[in-house]
């Protein structure tokens, strides 16, 4: 079995799969290193749920959100992480911005801000974080019907305006107008 750093290598581990009598993929090995993923995977997905409600709850109680980044970078760069983020956006008042280079600012959103939403620790714990849906947890992020809405108010000002025009002003709002019919509600 390769040491432990050896397994970055794709080359290194491939050879761990592989039958000494055929040098073909053993099915065994294979099927070993599956229950091995499947019963580690879901370990790793319980211990980093009760983390994160732990921290979820420090922020609750302390303000302090200071270990969430620790937490978010200790993880693999996948949907895991991402679905974590989501879910700290449903249940707390956590916000957490991935910056270029992979690292996270994390605020405490404050009470009288629009992006605000009251901890809840109890159903934070009973919804892991694998379960929340990302697109509607994140107070910012995009919401295709405020933006749809927000396109309809510039083109209905620009309208208002359109005697005052010049000719490439009015072939954007035309452009404009195009992007409000692709995002208007299907019926």
């Amino acid at each position: 079995m390769p040491k432990a750093a050896d397994m970055t290598n794709p080359a290194i581990v491939l050879e761990t799969f592989k039958s000494p009598d055929t040098n073909g993929y053993d099915a065994g090995k294979l099927s070993a290193s599956i229950k091995l993923i499947a019963t580690n995977g879901a370990k790793l997905d319980a211990r980093i749920h009760a983390t994160a409600c732990a921290l979820l709850e420090r922020a609750a109680e302390h303000f302090d959100c200071s270990m969430v980044p620790a937490l978010l970078n200790a993880m693999p760069k996948s949907s895991r992480r991402k679905a974590l983020i989501a879910w700290f956006g449903a249940y707390s008042n956590v916000h957490i911005r991935e910056e270029k280079g992979g690292k996270f600012t994390v605020t405490i959103v404050k009470t009288t801000s629009k992006l605000y939403k009251a901890p809840r620790p109890s159903e934070a714990f009973a919804n892991p974080f694998w379960s929340v849906e990302e697109k509607d947890q994140d107070p910012a992020a995009f919401d295709r019907t405020r933006f749809a809405a927000a396109i309809a108010s510039l083109i209905k000002r620009a309208e208002s305006d359109n005697a005052q025009l010049d000719a490439e002003s009015r072939a954007a709002l035309a452009d404009l107008k195009l992007v409000g019919v692709k995002l208007a509600p299907v019926a």
